[in-house]
């Protein structure tokens, strides 16, 4: 079995509104509906129904005067009823032919509306014989004629005088008709009105009756969901407003139901929470105070720490500054041997070219030796050959004594010569074989250094790394002093809660 659906208070209440809106909704367009219709049929009575039976009234009036007058026309009627025959037919009749049929024609509800338009036209023929009437007979000499005063008269008697009696038949059928219309409208008016006060009392009928069927389940239902009397539950929640959760309550107070039970609830419950609450505020402080201490502990150790890397840090940097200086020197000392060897190789160079050159000089001493020998030995030649001259070859064998000097001495000269020229060429192969010992010897030594150089720029990179390392070492140890020490504020900071909580509890009273 399918359970009904359930609204709560707010629910009912609007839905008891909403139908009320409703009824009132309806009622105010059945009102308007009808207010309308009181003021159409107004307009229809005050437009329509009375301006067709004046102007039907005003027509019957016309057709009377223009018998009358056309009468008067034949028989030689003063001057003032001619033109007012002649204003009729011509003027006057027309237009009011016009308005009656105008009006006439917006009664929707009239009965052979077809033969009010026959009448208008049946008017409109006779005027058009009174017309030729007063054509006929427009002069004195027409009155004279017997012929013109006949026809005249023919017409009058035919076509006025018995057709303005029909016509007047029908005009008086047709007011008839407008009358039991207007009647009509007027008894519809009368309905109007009638429909629309008993509507207004059913409508307050209505709406007493929903307000006390609403007002008896509001009533019903605020009592079902306070569970007692208002006042009791007011003092109960002010007594909880003030913090004060101590109440007498019976047994038969919890079976309640509604806000007086979920009050009683509440406050039992509140007890054990706060009872709770004070409990966990008094653990969280104990609690706080221990991890303040070991956070204390804990940043004075992280601060010894972050001093000892600090000086750590600091010797890393001087060690740093000084394989960075080793490496620079390393780096000169590696581009000096290298200049150096580069140096002594080309000194080698010029040694062997100095030995070759000086083996060439000492070649040269001793072509000059060999010229001086030779020298000599035609001085000598040239003595003996002076000698036989006698005489005449003093002077030559004088010349050849001195060219035979010059060629000892120049023989002296020449060994002496050559003999420092082997002692310079044997020095010099000396030097260079020296020269050519020392260069590879150099040369390693150059290797030595760049290895040494390659080590330094190792070590020192080495060392960056160590004391970046060191670096940031030191910044994690001074970021963990700093996270002690908020550690520590915060236990202190969570302690300060604690008693504000324990504070802010202690101000209900649960016994």
């Amino acid at each position: 079995m399918k359970k009904g659906i359930k609204l709560n208070l707010a629910s009912r209440i609007a839905i008891g509104y909403v139908i009320i809106i409703v009824f009132a909704v309806i009622n105010a367009i059945i009102g308007v509906t009808l207010v309308a219709k009181v003021r159409s049929i107004d307009r229809d009575v005050t437009e329509v129904y009375q301006t067709s039976s004046a102007n039907i009234k005003e027509c019957r009036n016309l057709l009377e005067s223009v018998n009358k007058l056309s009468n008067s026309w034949i028989f030689q009627s003063n001057a003032d009823d001619k033109k007012t025959l002649t204003k009729i037919c011509t003027v006057i009749f027309p237009e009011m032919i016009g308005k009656t049929a105008a009006t006439v024609a917006n009664i929707e509800e009239l009965k052979d509306a077809g033969k009010v338009s026959v009448s208008m036209g049946k008017m409109r023929q006779m005027l058009t014989e009174c017309t030729k009437l007063m054509a006929i007979l427009k002069t004195d000499d027409d009155y004279s004629n017997d012929q013109k005063v006949d026809n005249a008269l023919s017409i009058y008697k035919n076509d006025i005088e018995a057709q303005s009696k029909n016509i007047d038949k029908e005009l008086a059928i047709i007011f008839e008709n407008v009358s039991a219309q207007m009647t009509i409208a007027l008894q519809d008016k009368e309905n109007a009105f009638s429909t629309l006060q008993y509507s207004l009392i059913l409508l307050a009928v209505f709406l007493v009756i929903i307000g006390f069927v609403s007002s008896y389940y509001t009533t019903r239902k605020l009592t079902s969901l306070i569970g007692g009397e208002p006042e009791v539950v007011l003092a109960m929640a002010e007594k909880i407003s003030q913090g004060n959760l101590v109440f007498d309550i019976q047994e038969s107070d919890r079976q309640r139901g509604g806000i007086y039970g979920a009050v009683i609830t509440m406050t039992e419950e509140l007890k054990k929470v706060i009872g709770n609450v004070v409990g966990s505020s008094q653990n969280i402080a104990s609690a706080s105070d221990a991890m303040s201490s070991s956070a204390q502990q804990m940043s004075k150790g992280a601060t010894d720490q972050a001093s000892s890397v600090e000086e750590i840090s600091s010797s890393m940097e001087q060690m740093v500054a000084n394989i960075q200086q080793n490496t620079n020197n390393s780096k000169q000392t590696e581009k000096i041997a290298k200049q150096s060897a580069i140096e002594i190789k080309e000194g080698n160079e010029s040694v062997a070219k100095t030995v070759s050159s000086m083996k060439t000089i000492a070649g040269k001493i001793s072509i000059i030796g060999e010229i001086s020998r030779q020298t000599n030995l035609l001085a000598l030649n040239a003595a003996v050959e002076a000698a036989r001259a006698g005489e005449h070859g003093k002077g030559f064998a004088v010349v050849a004594a001195e060219v035979r000097k010059l060629a000892e001495r120049s023989q002296e000269a020449a060994k002496e010569i050559d003999e420092v020229s082997s002692i310079s060429v044997s020095i010099a192969q000396k030097s260079g074989e020296l020269l050519h010992n020392v260069v590879p010897n150099i040369q390693k030594t150059s290797e030595l250094v760049q290895e040494i150089t390659s080590a330094s720029i190792e070590q020192n990179s080495g060392a960056g790394q160590v004391n970046r390392a060191i670096q940031q070492l030191n910044q994690v140890v001074q970021e963990n002093a700093a996270t002690a020490e908020e550690m520590a504020a915060s236990a202190q900071e969570l302690n300060a809660q604690s008693e504000s909580l324990r504070k802010a509890v202690s101000f209900f009273r649960i016994a």
